[in-house]
């Protein structure tokens, strides 16, 4: 890459919207790039079905710069939370991430990796890791970006939780 460095490969419309400044001799740890990741998921019932989810990017460059999506997903809560990280990374090149959510499962599974990864991928109770590929698919897209978690309701939890309201009200499709 040259000077500049984008904080997402590509936004949700699939146009560049912002390059901030990086001097080339700057590494990662060096550079505090950082992007937040504020997550929500719409269904909270741990029984399979499908389900909206949310999340909004967010980068403090020069000004501020916010990338939102809002997709479907199906299966259990967890598949489901797992799915809506992995295509929230997929918006994201290797820098600093926060990732903002309420979803314990996520963070306390995210922890787990390692050992999960040194272990074959099964738990301590010798019970294959439940949702094994997705969490390698997580452990393969965050060995170059670790991940930090910030659990709780966020600065966009409300704002999430009405858009997806909305179109499940409004019986929209995927925005994928």
């Amino acid at each position: 890459m040259d000077r500049k460095e984008n904080a997402f490969k590509k936004t949700l419309n699939g146009e560049e919207d912002f390059e901030p400044e990086v001097p080339e001799e700057k590494t990662l740890e060096k550079s505090q790039k950082t992007v937040h990741m504020y997550l929500e998921n719409g269904a909270k019932s741990v029984h399979p079905c499908q389900g909206w989810y949310g999340y909004v990017l967010e980068y403090q460059g020069i000004r501020l710069h916010t990338r939102e999506h809002f997709g479907k997903a199906e299966g259990s809560r967890q598949k489901r939370d797992l799915e809506m990280l992995l295509d929230a990374l997929g918006h994201c090149t290797p820098c600093r991430i926060i990732v903002h959510t309420e979803e314990a499962y996520l963070a306390g599974g995210y922890g787990r990796m390692e050992h999960y990864e040194e272990s074959g991928w099964v738990t301590s109770t010798g019970e294959p890791v439940k949702y094994k590929e997705l969490w390698q698919q997580v452990y393969r897209e965050t060995r170059e970006r670790p991940l930090e978690f910030a659990l709780g309701d966020h600065a966009y939890t409300g704002w999430l939780r009405n858009e997806m309201k909305k179109r499940k009200e409004g019986g929209e499709q995927d925005v994928r």
